[in-house]
């Protein structure tokens, strides 16, 4: 949620620890006590989380499923997802934490949480904290400042209590080295893909075969449902009216701030990485061939050569370029040093959190604030479309209530002598021109029956008033006349059954000893090689589902127990080599290598450390609450 809200580096254990805190208590499940209150969802060591901000995590955490998959949310999806017990895990979860950082004497302070948001993006206008876009955005996020604040500080001691942890963790020389070979190890595999496109021509099609598909699947073929219409639409540009000089640059000395855009700087740079727990004499030789790279860069090296050779940072590709990017976008040290160099000069070398860096501002962008003669044309279309909206509006609700008081809206149209769009029956994959742009209108139209009448529908352009003249319910058409579909459907089913049957007789020779070069030749199927290691393999043509199972194979297991399906494809593999990576390499990796162990080790202090809180803490959950639908 935060992520959304700002543009800031954040702690890079962050995600994965609030990952792994749901994980930890998910799985151990939630222990049964005395009970909590009357009006307590749960307690966690006599503390309580009330039922409100239960419900109010439950309203959130449902509404943005329901944005994921488009606006509804299925009953058996919903049951799926368990998303009481999922919001009763993580509010129990934070409260450990929280607990647990208290008792190892973690703070945040109120000073912290203003400063942390003043310096966020999001929140700013012109490089300066703005209160009243602070409230406009959380507004629009649907938060209250206190619940934001509250999440800042959770977010803050969650931060506090990893590094905190993570200083006990240490990373062995032999721990970079078995994860070397685990990321670089070269693995080629030999694969067959069988679909069913490559069957469909030994699919026979007959009467016998086909009705019994065809009574199989009979709801694939029903009909959509049908609307047939009578409706007024009042248009938001019926009778705008041309605003007036005073109006338009009233707006605009209200609404300067929209028309500002701030500074923004377009800068490369070379990062070479440094782990959180490197010592000083590992920062002493990183910073010592950044040294050498910065010398080489002013000596006239091109800086984008470098960062591709050099860098370690993901920019690396592209020269290092980071694009145009504002204040609060960086780390500090960062934006500090970017803010303060002049078009073409090269930093010295800056400490962050992540490393050391050299940066290289390539172009400024002044703040501009762009004077009324440039907006005006802009500001008189919103003003006469505000305008314009609100009268359409008015309009249609007059409209509407003569419409009830003269029983229909064909009386009233009589009435009044108005004239009333309509529609022949149409269905809502395939809505008339005048409707097809207007989805709002289109749902509108199919919660109704026939007879009945909507509500004022606004959609981007106006108002309307719909009535259903007739509907048509969705109906399973008969096999004629549906008979070329069925046939596709039939055909394409068999052959991906044949193309499974295939693949899983190909298996299982390969385990009884033949080779997958003569069974591939036998269904006349090509053979795809892949050679990659676990680390790299982005330049692959077979999907990232088969290169798993390949770099899950053995040499005493060098076929899989099953064949692999991905996107209704099936592949069946054999591992061919395992080489391991020349030592050589381990020195450019090395420093990547041991920041992701560290990571690793650190992730695990804290599992252990929340498993130790578990163990201890006295929860009870009030399970008729999570019990409910």
């Amino acid at each position: 949620m935060l992520d959304l809200m700002r543009r800031k580096a954040q702690s890079p254990y962050i995600q994965a620890t609030i990952v792994i805190i749901i994980l930890v208590f998910v799985f151990w499940g939630v222990n049964s006590g005395d009970g909590p209150g009357r009006n307590d969802a749960a307690t966690v060591n006599g503390q309580s989380i009330s039922y409100q901000e239960f419900q109010q995590a439950y309203d959130r955490t449902t509404n943005q499923y329901r944005e994921q998959f488009g606006g509804s949310l299925p009953e058996p999806l919903l049951k799926m997802l368990n998303i009481r017990q999922q919001v009763m895990s993580q509010l129990v979860d934070q409260t450990l934490l929280l607990q647990g950082a208290q008792s190892m004497g973690l703070r945040v302070s109120d000073e912290e949480i203003r400063k942390t948001i003043q310096e966020m993006g999001s929140f700013q206008n012109n490089g300066t904290f703005d209160v009243k876009r602070y409230k406009e955005v959380l507004a629009g996020s649907r938060l209250t400042p206190a619940n934001f604040e509250s999440s800042i500080r959770t977010e803050l001691l969650t931060n506090k209590v990893v590094n905190a942890l993570g200083r006990f963790a240490r990373v062995m020389p032999q721990e970079v080295q078995n994860r070397f070979i685990l990321d670089y190890e070269t693995t080629t595999i030999a694969a067959v893909r069988l679909s069913g496109a490559d069957f469909s021509g030994q699919v026979q099609v007959s009467d016998e075969k086909l009705s019994p598909f065809y009574d199989a699947h009979k709801d694939n073929y029903k009909t959509e449902p049908q609307r047939k219409l009578n409706y007024l639409f009042f248009s938001k540009k019926m009778s705008a009216a041309t605003p007036t000089e005073a109006e338009v640059s009233g707006y605009f000395a209200q609404h300067r701030a929209e028309f500002a855009s701030p500074e923004e700087r377009r800068a490369r740079h070379i990062l070479l990485l440094t782990p959180a727990d490197a010592d000083e004499q590992t920062k002493k030789a990183t910073r010592a061939k950044l040294t050498e790279i910065l010398t080489q860069a002013r000596n006239g090296a091109d800086f984008a050569d470098l960062a591709k050779k050099h860098s370690q940072d993901g920019s690396a590709a592209n020269g290092g370029d980071l694009g145009f990017f504002g204040r609060g976008r960086m780390v500090p040290p960062f934006e500090q040093a970017a803010f303060a160099l002049k078009e073409g000069q090269i930093s010295d070398i800056v400490e962050s959190q992540f490393g050391f860096h050299i940066i290289k501002l390539e172009k400024i962008n002044p703040a501009h604030q762009r004077e009324l003669a440039e907006v005006k044309d802009a500001i008189i279309a919103k003003l006469a479309a505000d305008q314009g909206g609100s009268q359409a509006f008015k309009v249609a609700g007059d409209a509407y209530e003569q419409i009830i008081l003269a029983g229909s809206l064909q009386k009233y149209a009589s009435a009044n002598h108005i004239a009333i769009s309509a529609t022949d029956f149409f269905t809502r994959s395939q809505a008339p021109a005048e409707l097809a742009d207007k989805p709002s209108l289109l749902a509108a139209a199919f919660t109704l029956n026939k007879g009945e009448l909507s509500s004022l529908v606004e959609d981007d352009g106006g108002y309307a008033i719909l009535s259903v003249e007739d509907a048509k319910a969705p109906e399973i058409p008969p096999l004629t006349q549906v008979r070329a579909q069925v046939e596709r459907d039939y055909v394409a089913d068999a052959a991906q059954k044949l193309a499974e049957k295939a693949a899983e007789d190909l298996l299982a020779a390969m385990k009884k000893g033949a080779t997958l070069e003569a069974e591939a030749q036998k269904l006349n199927r090509p053979i795809e090689m892949a050679s990659y290691s676990r680390a790299e393999r982005g330049t692959q043509s077979l999907p990232a589902t088969v290169l798993d199972k390949g770099l899950e194979l053995s040499a005493s297991a060098a076929v899989p127990n099953k064949v692999i399906t991905d996107n209704n494809v099936f592949y069946v593999i054999r591992l061919l080599e395992r080489k391991e990576p020349a030592a050589e390499l381990l020195a450019g990796k090395e420093a990547e290598l041991r920041a992701s162990v560290l990571k690793e080790n650190q992730m695990n202090l804290l599992t252990a450390w929340l498993g130790t809180l578990k163990e201890k803490a006295k929860i009870s959950v009030n399970q008729q609450l999570l019990e409910q639908q």
